[in-house]
């Protein structure tokens, strides 16, 4: 090998790893102005961790209350971050969601059952992931001292438009203040009935269409609703707690409060007539009066 080749080689050599070095140099440091940090971040962001129980898991009862506990397995990202309150989401919780306080990375609250036996799962929801779960079954409905009554926050509205007559037709509603998203459909009943009524949901309330007995006499009836699944009953009430359910005249008397709105309407627009008819002959003799 000559001099010349030998030089000439040794430079593209040196070039080559020069140039590999310097490409190695680029890539760490992209990586460490945009990649790791990012990475750090995603890290950071991780949704904390949650271990979940329920008193008596495997053999709870609908139509009751039990206590959930989440305890906090994982440290935050942010140590002078403080959470007050998680949620707990359950297709047996009624309503499907409860909030859960706690402190020190302890949660623990009472949620009411109302679905139906069957498996179910409670799971601890942040930012919109489920961060912990826990599988429960609900074996009967609960009886006796252990079954709760469904806590209410007010009392629902069970009313009809109009009173109704025997053998006739009666259009029922229900305005909930507290209802399950996932019932879609609550029973009415009263001895007034031929039937239960089945109300459906429509958004805001539950209505619902039933028949009135033949043998039913004039007066007033009560009304029951059982909703959330069996486990909520109320009376029909007015606003100052006393008893006033579905109202049943005679025929006859709805023969004759048709007859006495007829005559008050036809009053009212005789009356009307009456007055432009007046008015009229007001403005007739002032128009003598100025000729």
């Amino acid at each position: 090998m000559t001099v010349r080749s030998y030089l000439t080689s040794t430079k593209a050599k040196t070039s080559f790893r020069a140039h590999r070095l310097h490409r190695r140099a680029i890539v760490g440091l992209i990586s460490a102005v945009f990649i790791i940090p990012f990475h750090g971040a995603a890290v950071a962001a991780e949704a904390p961790r949650f271990a979940i129980s329920v008193e008596n898991g495997w053999d709870l009862k609908q139509c009751s209350v039990v206590k959930v506990t989440a305890r906090l397995t994982t440290p935050l990202a942010d140590e002078s971050q403080h959470i007050a309150a998680i949620e707990v989401r359950s297709g047996a919780i009624d309503g499907g969601s409860a909030k859960l306080p706690g402190k020190r990375g302890v949660f623990e609250g009472y949620v009411y059952l109302s679905h139906p036996p069957g498996d179910y799962a409670v799971s601890v929801i942040s930012s919109g992931v489920a961060t912990g779960s826990t599988p429960i079954r609900i074996t009967a409905m609960a009886q006796g001292a252990e079954r709760r009554q469904f806590p209410y926050a007010v009392d629902p509205d069970i009313s009809t438009e109009e009173p109704a007559i025997p053998g006739g037709p009666v259009e029922v509603s229900v305005a909930d203040e507290a209802p399950d998203p996932q019932e879609k459909y609550v029973t009415v009943t009263s001895e007034a009935f031929v039937r239960p009524v089945n109300l459906e949901f429509n958004g805001r309330h539950y209505i619902g269409r039933g028949r009135v007995r033949d043998d039913a006499k004039p007066g007033k009836y009560t009304m029951q609703l059982t909703s959330h699944f069996g486990c909520g009953e109320a009376m029909s009430q007015r606003g100052d707690g006393a008893l006033e359910g579905l109202t049943v005249i005679s025929s006859s008397g709805q023969k004759a409060r048709a007859l006495s709105s007829w005559v008050l309407g036809a009053f009212a627009a005789g009356g009307i007539a009456a007055l432009i008819s007046g008015l009229s002959f007001v403005k007739w003799r002032r128009s003598r009066i100025s000729v």
